[in-house]
């Protein structure tokens, strides 16, 4: 689930609040919260590795542009280092958010009725993003302060449901992003959230000393990293040929599916 969804705009914290109840309403014992958590990071940490994997060219592409600042002939002008520098600048706000409501995200990242709203009334800004904004710019178009909205966007991504990649395409697509260009941003921004979330995981579960728990998250991890690799492929074909109406109408789908089970108790709510 988590390798599937991470990368299109339809929630992975979603599916996994999901994929714990199933478990739950299937008698499966599952682990404390604690370690619900330290596997959903090592889940983010094997998407991370797909993403990186499939756009290493991108970010060598990205480390070029670092290094370019510190380089008098270079500097700012450089196209790769305005893209490292707009990467940079979109990731603080999700940091700093992420920092300030860790424990609300804590307590309510399994909360199903949280995510049904968030299912539905952010797959609507998706389509209505996709369907009414131009969208002729490329990324060497995107100014500071586009970069600042798509970060400023990427914090609503701390509410369980709303979908990482979902808002920050979403806001690409407002600033007039193609939808190739949207996705491509919002893959490579999730490169230094992940990886801070992983580096927090990490810290986490070699304190804790637990090695069944480290072979648990390291296996779902490897599934993760395979699955996801598989579904950027599949989303960047997608960007090129259709538009995010089959993710909107699937959103839809799913929001009032979750209602309904909560409101038939098909389903245990956190």
């Amino acid at each position: 689930m988590q390798g599937v969804t991470e990368f299109l705009p339809v929630s992975s914290t979603g599916h996994l609040g999901l994929g714990w109840a199933g478990m739950s309403l299937l008698g499966l014992e599952l682990p404390p919260a604690g370690d619900q958590q330290l596997i959903d990071i090592g889940l983010h940490v094997g998407t991370l590795g797909a993403v990186m994997v499939y756009f290493f060219r991108d970010i060598v592409h990205l480390a070029g542009g670092g290094w370019a600042l510190f380089t008098p002939q270079q500097g700012r002008q450089d196209p790769r280092s305005r893209l490292f520098i707009h990467l940079v600048i979109a990731s603080v706000p999700a940091f700093i958010a992420g920092v300030i409501i860790a424990d609300f995200r804590e307590a309510y990242k399994n909360d199903l009725a949280l995510i049904a709203a968030t299912t539905l009334i952010f797959g609507i800004l998706l389509w209505i993003s996709d369907r009414f904004f131009r969208s002729n710019r490329s990324l060497r178009h995107l100014s500071v302060a586009g970069a600042i909205f798509v970060g400023l966007m990427q914090c609503l991504a701390l509410i369980p449901g709303v979908s990482r990649s979902g808002i920050t395409i979403t806001a690409g697509r407002f600033l007039g992003l193609e939808r190739p260009q949207a996705v491509r941003f919002s893959m490579l921004l999730s490169i230094p959230l992940i990886l801070g979330a992983g580096l927090y995981g990490t810290v986490e579960l070699a304190g804790q000393g637990t090695l069944a728990l480290g072979r648990t998250t390291a296996l779902a991890a490897l599934i993760a990293f395979i699955c996801a690799l598989s579904a950027i492929h599949v989303l960047m074909i997608l960007s090129r040929r259709v538009n995010f109406l089959p993710f909107v109408l699937y959103r839809l789908f799913l929001g009032i599916l979750i209602y309904a089970a909560l409101i038939f108790d098909w389903l245990p709510n956190a």
